[in-house]
């Protein structure tokens, strides 16, 4: 028996692909998903190294106040005077260097030039280091037995790297290769690096510094170099110094992610504390000076009038006292210490080239005749803030 179709029955259709529309609108679909994906797991990368960068940090720091418990100092086989000294700028020694060999490098330490033997005969590993270049004022030192034995700082390998560039890392000025080789397996310095694999930056306070800073001196860029300058030898002592940390100020191409720190402001994604900025004729070492004055000085107090009750210009004002004797600092997901292409900057200041330590109390651009001038909390009284935390960069301190 057969059975015919009703009249005006159509017969089963075969299965068909997607239409071109049907295809557009599952390739906008999956579009979509990837752009909200790949962002959030950019971030969830970048929240994930900042995390473990401040865990770094927070581990040396426990290190360094154990280390000045038994000792009474702050760590470091050379005084943060020599370590700011101008002969440190060809040297290329960092403040960070001087600090991990006595925190996990103690064994690594074999003697001081002049008063043992020349090591590098017998051992190949020995290499000579130091911020000064003075007869007897450097120590011979086996790097390779960093963090080998019990220490007041455990370092993970994957923190602990060779700056394997001259461009990364200053070579000291006879050439030598003691912070920066030419092969991987060359005796070397490592350096403390963050998770974004920039190098830490130590500010060691110079405990024979100045005791006092004078917010009432005749001449305030003076008194400020009093609290930070650029070296310990031309002006005399201070309480920071930027050649401690000239090395990686001074490089090239600066760590793992090789920016250029010789770049002027506006040349480029920078650091307001590099050596562009001091060689820029509009901002100079005074720039630097001031942004290091902000970076060091303690944010949460200052004295903003006089005894006669006149207030200071926030352009005068000057830390009294550091944020800490000992400040660990990392440039953050960015790369760059304080970068001129980070929003912080932006919030800071209208200049572009540096900050002020005045902008912890006083807000950008305004003055003290100003009644809105200050910062001020919820319930209108006058507040600081941190100018720092405006800035990716990341800073723990004593």
């Amino acid at each position: 028996m057969s059975f015919e179709p009703k009249s005006g029955a159509s017969a089963p259709r075969s299965s068909a692909g997607f239409t071109l529309a049907e295809l557009l609108i599952v390739i906008s679909i999956i579009a979509l998903l990837v752009a909200i994906t790949i962002p959030a797991l950019g971030g969830a990368r970048t929240a994930a190294r900042k995390a473990s960068t401040r865990q770094l940090m927070s581990s040396l720091q426990q290190a360094a106040g154990a280390f000045r418990n038994d000792n009474a100092r702050a760590p470091g086989l050379f005084s943060a005077s020599d370590m700011g000294h101008s002969e440190n700028e060809a040297q290329g020694m960092s403040a960070m260097e001087n600090v991990v060999l006595e925190l996990a490098g103690q064994e690594a330490v074999l003697g001081r030039d002049g008063e043992i033997s020349n090591p590098s005969a017998t051992n190949t590993n020995a290499i000579l280091v130091g911020p000064r270049m003075t007869a007897g004022s450097q120590y011979w030192v086996d790097p390779t037995l960093i963090g080998t034995s019990s220490s007041y700082f455990d370092i993970s390998p994957e923190f602990f790297v060779k700056q394997l560039k001259d461009t990364q890392q200053i070579q000291n000025a006879m050439g030598d290769v003691g912070h920066t080789a030419a092969q991987d397996d060359d005796p070397q310095l490592p350096d403390l690096v963050d998770a974004f694999g920039q190098p830490l930056l130590a500010w060691v306070e110079d405990e024979f510094g100045p005791g006092r800073i004078d917010q009432n001196a005749s001449v305030i860029e003076d008194e400020r170099k009093k609290f930070v300058n650029i070296d310990s030898d031309t002006d005399g002592p201070a309480r920071f110094y930027w050649m401690a940390n000239a090395t990686f100020l001074s490089a090239p191409e600066l760590g793992k992610q090789g920016y250029d720190m010789t770049l002027p402001p506006g040349g480029g994604k920078t650091s307001i504390l590099g050596l562009g900025t001091r060689n820029f004729p509009m901002a100079g070492d005074e720039h630097v000076i001031e942004s290091l004055a902000a970076l060091l000085g303690n944010p949460g107090f200052k004295e903003l009038q006089d005894s006669t009750g006149t207030l200071y210009d926030p352009e005068d004002l000057i830390p009294s006292t550091s944020r800490g004797s000992f400040v660990i600092h990392s440039a953050g997901p960015d790369g760059i210490y304080l970068g001129t292409k980070d929003k912080g900057l932006a919030s800071a200041t209208n200049d572009g080239d540096h900050i002020l330590y005045g902008t912890n109390f006083y807000i950008p651009g305004t003055s003290t005749a100003d009644p809105d001038a200050r910062y001020k909390d919820d319930k209108g009284a006058p507040t600081s803030l941190d100018v720092i935390e405006a800035f990716d960069d990341l800073v723990v301190s004593d």
